[in-house]
């Protein structure tokens, strides 16, 4: 795997430079994409005709012709990604039994789009620390939760009243 999933930084040049110049990735209001082929057989039966779309909160396998979404993937849901000379590879968390899957597909662009994904982790997690409810906030919630229901409703709506979302 490359170095920005295993070292928790983006790849020597950050993100910057990449989003710039490179000429095969294109944007599509302001998310990343790239072109890619579906290697491993749990996304064996995609088209591919494939794009991988950065977005601000998942990775995304898009129809590149008409870039409707087959597949998303949550950031929470990565643990880690990484890539080879002709691949890129994460790892999802599947929903039922808490197992892990590996999708990998086919792309010469593994070093630029770890450096972008990791450059959009980083702001999202930027985004959740400035607009996220305090931990004594959010444990004063939870425990208003499980005594008093209708209580828990006011504290929400004060909540939700009171943070830009």
């Amino acid at each position: 795997m490359g170095g920005g999933a295993s070292t928790g930084r983006p790849p020597a040049g950050g993100a910057g430079p990449a989003r710039k110049t490179d000429k095969t990735a294109t944007r599509t209001a302001e998310a990343q994409t790239y072109p890619v082929r579906p290697l491993s057989s749990n996304i064996a039966a995609l088209p591919t005709n494939l794009l991988l779309r950065v977005d601000p909160e998942a990775l995304q396998l898009v129809q590149a012709d008409t870039m409707a979404v087959l597949k998303s993937y949550p950031y929470h849901e990565i643990p880690c990604w990484g890539h080879t000379r002709d691949a890129f590879q994460f790892r999802t968390f599947l929903k039922e039994g808490g197992t892990v899957e590996t999708v990998v597909v086919a792309t010469t662009k593994g070093v630029q789009m770890e450096s972008v994904i990791m450059s959009t982790v980083q702001e999202l997690m930027r985004n959740m620390k400035a607009k996220g409810i305090p931990d004594v906030q959010f444990q004063q919630l939870l425990q208003v939760l499980k005594e008093d229901g209708d209580a828990a409703i006011a504290a929400i709506r004060q909540g939700a009243a009171s943070h830009e979302f």
